[in-house]
């Protein structure tokens, strides 16, 4: 937004508990995963493991198929530690966000079992943020729609694509 300005995006989509910007990350996490932040910034071998196991059954509703998990978990170990903490305690000026960002067409997309997100507070901030914002709520999924729902979180980004003529 910084570098090109609002008229460069022709939309944003969020799937999955998204939050608008890092600023906002305390108002909207939920409650069930605080316990998760210091684990998942710690240089300890054993909380990392408990972190990823964690993290990883905490994205879906339904627990994964074990090698399904194991691949995620195998994921997340694998991301260097420095990367983590950038992606959580990282500077990022929402202000510049909030000022330009209005006009752009919001797709959310979120799951009713969500428990990284407290859904209900990150899209009143994006209704807050942006003037146009479409809401998708996915009955009986966690925090990953487009794993958990793929073909209802695909269908509901084309067709609010196509009736924004973003396609």
């Amino acid at each position: 937004m910084t570098a090109y300005g609002p008229d460069y995006l022709g939309g944003v989509v969020y799937v999955g508990g998204s939050i608008v910007a890092l600023h906002y990350h305390p108002e909207c996490m939920h409650p069930t995963v605080v316990w998760l932040v210091p684990k998942v910034m710690s240089e300890r071998a054993d909380e990392m493991s408990e972190a990823a196991e964690g993290f990883v059954d905490s994205c879906v509703k339904a627990p994964l198929p074990y090698p399904t998990k194991l691949l995620w978990m195998g994921g997340f170990i694998a991301q260097p530690r420095t990367a983590r903490w950038f992606s959580i305690r990282r500077v990022q000026d929402h202000t510049v966000w909030e000022r330009t960002a209005r006009p752009i067409p919001v797709l959310i997309i979120q799951g009713t079992e969500d428990v990284h997100c407290v859904h209900e507070n990150m899209i009143g901030i994006a209704k807050r943020v942006y003037d146009d914002v479409e809401v998708r709520m996915v009955e009986g999924i966690g925090h990953s729609p487009h794993f958990e729902s793929p073909e209802e979180t695909n269908h509901s980004i084309l067709k609010w694509a196509a009736k924004k003529r973003l396609l």
